[in-house]
């Protein structure tokens, strides 16, 4: 933990000059697994300290979903609309300007007091002999007790999933499959096969979300540029992602 909170520290500035999409990358990575292993350690022990650093967390990642999402378009769109350049062009120019928006907003926010307070606040406490015993205590088997909790509720709701099922079911699944995914990493007995096909299904999930927020975004700039023709863009988005809506229904539960 205290090598996660380092990283949020190192990886900060360059964040906020935004000269490579890798440091936020890792940022959020370094977020993602804080936040996982302080809602496991809460679930587990009962521990309500936790709470208040695993909200400022959440909200830590939260603020950088937008430029996120933003990235990862201007990745896709080369691929995307290849057969349209005009358009490409123009969607380009207009993710590009969405994105330097994005980045100084986040910057911004990385500037204030409020948030270094947050990030000094949780690397005291994580510091702290409390924390300490908190993370010595912890058996085995609360941990399995745990996961399988987890497990039952994710094959439980996969179970009901339709394929009229919204957007959301699916976004909701995805984020229980990370809490699974780093509850069973804090147990070595979990080896690689089993991580692995978390990975696997965490990456399926991932493209959907991803495909639901581009074919969201692609709208919004249509709104921006009524002149432009993204029919069969958005039409191309729609049958990947109910493509990977498929290949998600068809897995079922898991068996970990």
């Amino acid at each position: 933990m205290q090598q996660l909170s380092k990283q949020l520290e190192q990886l900060a500035p360059g964040v906020m000059l935004g000269l490579d999409d890798e440091f936020l990358h890792q940022y959020r990575i370094a977020l993602r697994r804080s936040r996982a292993i302080a809602e496991s350690l809460a679930e587990i022990t009962g521990d309500r300290r936790l709470q208040e650093h695993i909200r400022e967390l959440k909200q830590h990642a939260r603020a950088t979903s937008a430029l996120r999402d933003l990235h990862v378009l201007l990745q896709d769109l080369p691929d995307l609309c290849s057969d349209k350049p005009e358009l490409c062009t123009t969607l380009t120019g207009w993710t590009r300007f969405k994105a330097e928006k994005a980045q100084r907003k986040l910057a911004k926010r990385l500037s204030q007091k409020r948030y270094r307070q947050s990030l000094e606040r949780w690397q005291g406490y994580i510091e702290s002999k409390s924390f300490r015993k908190l993370a010595e205590d912890l058996r085995k088997k609360d941990i399995q007790a745990a996961a399988n909790r987890r497990l039952k509720q994710f094959n439980w709701k996969t179970a009901e999933l339709l394929h009229t099922a919204p957007d959301e079911a699916l976004h909701q699944l995805r984020k229980a499959l990370k809490r699974i995914r780093y509850l069973l990493e804090l147990d070595a007995r979990h080896g690689k096969p089993t991580l692995k096909e978390l990975r696997q299904r965490q990456d399926l999930y991932g493209r959907f979300q991803d495909l639901h927020i581009q074919i969201e975004l692609t709208r919004r700039f249509l709104a921006d540029h009524p002149e432009c023709d993204g029919v069969l863009l958005l039409g191309k988005l729609e049958r990947e992602k109910a493509d990977t809506r498929r290949q998600i229904l068809a897995m079922g539960g898991l068996n970990v």
